[in-house]
C-alpha cells in the first residue's frame, strides 16, 4: 500500500511485439507462384522458335552459297584457244592434274578471224561453262582452273600471294618475248637470243626462279605441295625448250639446273604424261607444223 505506481517512462518502454496484419504482404507474396507446366510450355515454345530461326538461316545460307558458287563447280567446261601451247597450256594442265573434265577446243587462225567479234574482249583464251557467262583473260581463267583443281591455296592469303608472284613473273616473260614477233629473219633470232644472254630480260627472270628453287626446302616453288606456280613455270620452260621460237632451244636450260630438274619432275606426273599421251592426232600435227617438239613437255 505504501508502494509507488510504475512511472510513465517505464510503461512506454514496455511495448507489445509487432503483430502482422492481413494487409501486409512480402515480396514473395507479390510474385506469381511458379507453375511447372507453364514453364515447360514456355521453354518448348522458345526452343521451337530457335529451331525455326536456325532452319531459316540454313536455307538462306544455302541459297546464298548456291547463288555465289553456282559456277565454281560448273559443268560443261570448254576452253577455246589456238592449237599452240601459249597462254592456255597451264590452264589445260591445271584441269588435267585436277581431273576436271573439259573440252579442249583448238581453233585455226581463219576460225579466229570469223569468231573474234563474238569473243568477250575480242581475245583468247575463253572459258565457257553451262549456266555461266563466258570468262576471258588468261590469268582469270588460270586462277579459276587452279582453284577447281586444288592447285591454289584457299586458307593462306600469304601463300596465295607468294605463288601469284611467281605466276606474274612468268607472265612478264611473255612481255619480253612479244616484241620479237614483229621482227623477222636474222633480226628476230638475234633479239630472242639476246633475251637469254647475261643481263637479258629472260635471263634475269629465269635466274630469279632458279634462286627460288634453290631456297625452297621442298621440290616445289612455293609451299610443301604442287601449286599452279609449278605448273606455270613448267609450261613456260617446256615451251621455250620445244623449239617453237626461232633463236631459243632447249640448251638454255643448262644454265638453270634446278629449273631443268623441276621441269622433269612435273613432266613425270601421271596426269601430265596422260594428258600429252592422249593429245589428239590433229593437235600433234599442228604442233609439228609449228616446230613444237612435244618431247619438251614429256621429259
Amino acid at each position: 500500500s505504501g508502494g509507488r505506481p510504475p512511472s510513465k517512462s517505464r510503461i512506454s518502454r514496455s511495448r507489445p511485439p509487432t503483430q502482422s496484419t492481413p494487409d501486409m504482404k512480402t515480396m514473395s507474396d507479390l510474385l506469381p507462384a511458379p507453375q511447372p507446366t507453364d514453364f515447360a510450355a514456355y521453354l518448348s515454345s522458345q526452343t521451337s522458335l530457335l529451331l525455326a530461326l536456325g532452319l531459316l538461316g540454313l536455307v538462306l545460307l544455302a541459297r546464298k552459297y548456291k547463288c555465289c558458287h553456282r559456277c565454281c563447280g560448273a559443268k560443261g567446261l570448254k576452253l577455246t584457244y589456238f592449237a599452240i601451247p601459249g597462254r592456255a597450256e597451264p590452264i589445260r594442265l591445271a584441269f588435267a592434274i585436277g581431273g576436271i573434265k573439259f573440252t579442249d577446243e583448238r581453233i585455226s587462225g581463219d576460225e579466229w578471224k570469223a569468231r573474234k567479234p563474238t569473243m568477250p574482249f575480242g581475245q583468247l583464251p575463253v572459258l565457257y561453262a553451262d549456266g555461266c557467262e563466258p570468262l576471258a583473260q588468261s590469268m582469270a581463267i588460270l586462277r579459276y582452273a587452279a582453284k577447281r583443281s586444288g592447285l591454289y591455296p584457299c586458307c593462306s592469303s600469304w601463300l596465295a600471294a607468294k605463288l601469284d608472284s611467281i605466276v606474274f613473273l612468268v607472265e612478264d616473260m611473255f612481255g619480253e618475248i612479244k616484241p620479237t614477233f614483229s621482227l623477222a629473219g636474222d633480226e628476230q633470232i638475234a633479239a630472242r637470243k639476246a633475251l637469254l644472254l647475261e643481263g637479258g630480260g629472260l635471263a634475269k627472270q629465269w635466274a630469279h626462279i632458279e634462286n627460288q628453287l634453290k631456297a625452297s626446302t621442298t621440290p616445289f616453288l612455293v609451299g610443301t605441295k604442287l601449286t599452279i606456280a609449278d605448273v606455270v613455270v613448267f609450261s613456260m620452260a617446256a615451251q621455250l625448250a620445244s623449239g617453237w621460237l626461232d633463236g631459243i632451244d632447249s640448251s638454255f636450260l643448262n644454265k638453270y639446273p634446278r629449273v631443268k630438274e623441276h621441269k622433269a619432275m612435273i613432266a613425270s606426273l601421271p596426269q601430265v604424261r596422260k594428258f600429252y599421251a592422249e593429245m589428239p592426232v590433229v593437235t600433234k600435227e599442228a604442233w609439228a607444223a609449228a616446230s613444237i617438239d612435244i618431247r619438251a613437255f614429256t621429259q
